[in-house]
């Protein structure tokens, strides 16, 4: 935990716990570092998802961890409304009990399983760097402790806790596309190593990559104290990616497709910004944030 920031004196943080092995270790292994509350989403996809809730509370209590079980309506199966669905519960009762980070249990093999994915997408190495240790969303930290472990450790460090969990045979579907990546690791042992290498080379270029459109911003770009952006030099696609992205206030960065379109600047609408002549304040442009009338 200490590389990923710091924290606050009682270390209160919150845990997101599927009843699964990996987020019961990350539970476990939390409530030796700090004071962990941990998070259930009971999601009412299945009948029995209340009683799979109540288990892993249970098992939680016997452990020492405070559970609090979240109860979704009406929430609509699979995809990534689902998904965010659960992350929208998530972050609003983090924010009601007042933590400001937010631990998710995702490990080398998720890691590894994510860059395949994006691999066969055609992703470049923004997609291929993976999961982020550190993340915003919202208002809190998304924080991901284990991307470094294999999850053989995490199943043998609750062996040797004695703490229970329990199995998803959903997660070995062979008819999803995770499913078909774990059934793959077994038979190929030399695919998860292999996709942390890319994703180690990757994020290295992102990262040289992000320090040269850091560099172009600090030099070209002022923020003026309602939010607007002042440009007075050349952006490049990546320093104008960033900018639009952090002005338009999305969650998602603007298609690259949309961004070779932009330059050179012009006035113009992108990603939700209104980019327009920098007029009395000088050469350059004004990026803002489209007002709705």
């Amino acid at each position: 935990m200490s590389p990923l920031g710091l924290y606050a004196v009682d270390r209160r943080v919150a845990v997101a716990v599927s009843g699964g092995a990996d987020s019961m270790a990350l539970a476990w292994l939390l409530a030796r570092w700090g004071q962990p509350v941990a998070l259930i989403v009971d999601h009412g996809l299945r009948p029995e998802s209340a009683a799979e809730a109540a288990e892993a509370a249970a098992r939680l209590i016997a452990a020492g961890i405070r559970p609090e079980v979240i109860r979704l309506d009406r929430l609509r199966p699979g995809g990534a409304a689902a998904r965010t669905a659960r992350y929208d519960a998530l972050e609003r009762r983090c924010v009601t009990l007042g933590f400001v980070e937010l631990c998710v249990a995702h490990h080398a093999q998720d890691q590894a399983e994510t860059v395949l994915m994006r691999q066969s997408r055609g992703s470049g190495p923004f997609g291929l760097a993976g999961m982020a240790t550190s993340t915003v969303r919202g208002e809190v930290r998304l924080l991901r402790p284990l991307l470094g472990v294999h999850p053989a450790r995490l199943r043998a460090t609750l062996r040797a806790a004695g703490v229970e969990w329990s199995d998803d045979p959903g997660n070995l579907d062979p008819a999803t596309v995770r499913g078909a990546l774990r059934h793959s690791f077994i038979a190929d042992a030399t695919r998860v190593p292999g996709a942390l290498m890319t994703q180690h080379d990757a994020a290295r270029d992102r990262a040289q990559s992000e320090r040269a459109v850091a560099d172009t911003l600090a030099r070209c770009v002022t923020i003026t104290p309602d939010g607007q952006a002042l440009v007075s030099g050349p952006l490049c696609a990546g320093a104008l990616s960033a900018l639009v992205w952090a002005v338009s206030g999305r969650a998602y960065p603007p298609p690259p497709a949309m961004i070779a379109r932009a330059l050179p600047l012009r006035a113009q609408t992108l990603h939700g910004v209104r980019v327009t002549p920098a007029g009395w304040r000088g050469a350059g442009w004004v990026l803002a944030p489209e007002r709705v009338r």
